[in-house]
């Protein structure tokens, strides 16, 4: 049976046990909410036919259905796929992984946690193959490693909100690997404002007895404009265009007319 359109009951449609996002933005929810009062659904959600519970699982658009029905819909109009039983999982996981990582969606955790099983799923494949095969640069791979290496009482304290530890410096906290008791104060004197990511780091390679690592330094030239591009860890091509690709996003909202203060407000 090819894929159709169908309004189904919300109390026909459950979630997607395997979807990587487990956190969403209650007051996000609640605007989506109000668009869908004013202007209706614009695309259906994705689902498919749950034939052991007799019930359609979202594939796509979990947000939409979770504001429906903060919205008090009774029913949704949805794209129902036909089911396929030689779907791979790991295929669908790296489908929604895709789907919340290109739209910023995912908590850092919840995209760590993700990468990982999409990792064992692959079996022996490395890292690379893993970011050549989805899109995925190695540097978001080795991180997702890294912030599953941390208690699980420091995971939960990982995000971006205040009193949440930045992924950035949650990801030096588990080079203390084997050092429990540093890595709690340390996350402890970034939840309280003691110290901040470059503190942490810093407080790691001491107890490591490292060094500081050379920063990798690119010069750009266009015109009489010189850029140059620095970064604590090795630059590579792909971590480089996502610099880009960012830099592009931020000078969308800057005027053509702009001070050069507001551009390095902006860089910043």
């Amino acid at each position: 049976m090819p894929n159709q359109i169908l309004e189904i009951p919300l109390s026909r449609i459950h979630t997607d046990p395997n979807q990587p996002r487990t956190q969403f933005d209650h007051e996000a929810l609640a605007e989506l909410a109000k668009s869908l009062v004013a202007r209706g659904l614009l695309q259906p959600i994705g689902v498919e036919f749950d034939a052991k519970r007799d019930s359609y699982m979202i594939l796509t658009g979990e947000s939409r259905y979770r504001a429906a029905m903060i919205a008090g819909w009774e029913t949704i109009t949805c794209l129902v796929h036909e089911s396929k039983a030689a779907v791979i999982e790991m295929d669908r996981l790296a489908d929604r992984l895709t789907e919340n990582v290109c739209r910023c969606d995912l908590a850092p955790m919840d995209e760590a946690i993700a990468l990982r099983k999409l990792k064992l799923l692959k079996g022996g494949a490395t890292s690379k193959q893993i970011a050549d095969e989805y899109g995925f640069s190695e540097a978001r791979l080795s991180r997702a490693e890294a912030l599953c290496r941390l208690p699980e009482a420091i995971q939960s304290k990982v995000g971006t909100g205040q009193g949440m530890i930045p992924a950035s410096a949650a990801v030096e906290l588990a080079r203390l690997d084997g050092h429990p008791n540093s890595q709690m104060e340390l996350a402890e004197a970034i939840l309280e404002g003691r110290i901040t990511r470059d503190d942490a780091a810093k407080k790691v390679r001491e107890l490591l007895g490292t060094r500081a690592p050379r920063k990798a330094r690119i010069p750009l030239r266009y015109g009489d404009i010189s850029i140059t591009v620095a970064s604590d860890q090795p630059l590579s091509v792909s971590a480089l265009k996502q610099a880009v690709r960012s830099l592009q996003k931020a000078l969308k909202g800057l005027k053509e007319d702009a001070a050069p203060s507001e551009l390095a407000e902006l860089l910043s």
